[in-house]
């Protein structure tokens, strides 16, 4: 497993834990670090976040724009 090695090598020259671990939102590669290093900070990469965001409202977004200016599927078929 890779953060065990990366511990490893902290252990080997003797340096100190990160304090904090930017990482993206996949749950196992958290829960592996909290097991490995079970004292430092965890946070999410902003990229991550604002792609998650993006993914999940992008189609509500266009609904509602298209219910805004009465616009549907089969206008927009229509126009192309």
């Amino acid at each position: 497993m890779i953060f065990l090695g990366f511990k490893d090598l902290y252990d080997f020259w003797k340096l100190l834990y990160p304090l904090t671990f930017v990482t993206d939102a996949y749950e196992t590669e958290i829960k592996t670090l909290k097991k490995i290093f079970f004292e430092a900070n965890y946070i999410l990469c902003i990229f991550y976040i604002n792609n998650d965001i993006l993914v999940k409202l992008k189609s509500k977004i266009k609904a509602e724009y298209n219910r805004e200016n009465d616009l549907n599927n089969d206008n927009e078929e229509n126009s192309t």
